[in-house]
């Protein structure tokens, strides 16, 4: 499974954005939710997202993601997100699971706190 996650960050990394079903960066994006790549996936996309355009392709994904990919996501826009995951992030701390509003609020406060 790793190289696979290694092939998709590349091919995120050398442009390739498309968020279909069985894409590069959707396939990092579901990966959140398997607890034995987690950590790698989580990785990748802290240094993918730190590119604004892979922040925007990833932003429309949150509304479908599960509970996990939520989670993860809002780690990963805390560490490498800017003042325009914010908007995503409130919406995400407004969300009905109680795990996934905590951990947003918690990545709001670091992402608020990190930036000039």
């Amino acid at each position: 499974m790793s190289p696979r996650l290694s092939d998709a960050f590349a091919l995120v990394a050398l442009g390739n954005l498309d968020a279909t079903e069985f894409s590069p960066l959707r396939y990092l994006v579901n990966t959140l939710s398997n607890r034995s790549y987690r950590g790698v996936a989580s990785a990748f996309l802290t240094e993918l997202a730190r590119d604004p355009k892979v922040r925007q392709a990833i932003y429309p994904m949150l509304t479908a993601a599960t509970k996990d990919e939520k989670i993860q996501m809002s780690i990963v826009l805390a560490r490498s997100g800017d003042r325009d995951s914010i908007p995503y992030l409130e919406t995400l701390s407004m969300d009905s699971d109680s795990d996934v509003a905590q951990e947003s609020i918690r990545s709001l406060r670091t992402l608020r706190a990190r930036l000039p």
